[in-house]
C-alpha cells in the first residue's frame, strides 16, 4: 500500500471534518484517486470547446463525463443518460442562456445538481429565475481543477441530500 493511501486512510478515519480543516493539498491526481469513476455522472455544456475539452481530459478518469456544445444535445444525453446526476453549464450559450437549459433540466430531471459558470461578472439575474431552475452554486471563471474537484465533491453530497428529500416527501393525491 502506497504512502499517500495510508495517509488517506488516516484522514479518513479522523472524519470529513477534520480533513477539511486541514485543506491538505495534493497533486490532482491524487486528489481524485480514490473517487469511484462510476459514482457521478456529470454532464458539462458549453459552447467553447476548449472547455469542454479540458473538462473532460480533468475528469475523465475519475468520472463519467458527458459533454455537449449546446442545449439541445445536453438534453437529448439528459433523457438518455437517467444517472446523470451533476448539469454544469456556461451562462452564455449561443442558442439561449445556461439558466433557460437548467430550468428545462429542473422540468426533466429535477434531483439533478445544477450549477452555472460565468466568465462575465456585470450579470444581472433575477433571484425568481434562479430559484425556479434550483441553481446549486452560481461559480464565476476561470475555475482550476482543484476548485472544479471541491465543486464536484460538495454536489454528489448535495445530490445525496435532495434525493432523500424527495423520497421523503409525501407523494400528491390523484
Amino acid at each position: 500500500m502506497s504512502a499517500f493511501k495510508d495517509f488517506q486512510e488516516k484522514i479518513e478515519q479522523l472524519g470529513d471534518k477534520w480533513g477539511a480543516k486541514l485543506n491538505i493539498q495534493a497533486p490532482a491526481k491524487e486528489i481524485f484517486a480514490a473517487s469511484n469513476p462510476r459514482n457521478a455522472e456529470i454532464l458539462f455544456v458549453d459552447d467553447d470547446s476548449n472547455n469542454l475539452v479540458s473538462f473532460k481530459a480533468n475528469f475523465r478518469r475519475n468520472f463519467n463525463i458527458h459533454v455537449c456544445d449546446n442545449p439541445d444535445c445536453a438534453l437529448k444525453i439528459l433523457i438518455d443518460n437517467p444517472k446523470i446526476k451533476i448539469v454544469i453549464s456556461d451562462y452564455r450559450l449561443e442558442e439561449n442562456t445556461g439558466l433557460e437549459f437548467l430550468q428545462k433540466v429542473n422540468a426533466i430531471r429535477p434531483e439533478a445538481v445544477k450549477i452555472i459558470v460565468t466568465g462575465y461578472t456585470d450579470i444581472q439575474l433575477a433571484i425568481e429565475d434562479i430559484q425556479a431552475a434550483r441553481i446549486y452554486k452560481f461559480i464565476h471563471k476561470p475555475v482550476d481543477i482543484v476548485q472544479w474537484g471541491e465543486l464536484i465533491d460538495s454536489a454528489k453530497k448535495h445530490y445525496k441530500k435532495e434525493s432523500i428529500a424527495l423520497m421523503l416527501r409525501p407523494h400528491e393525491s390523484i
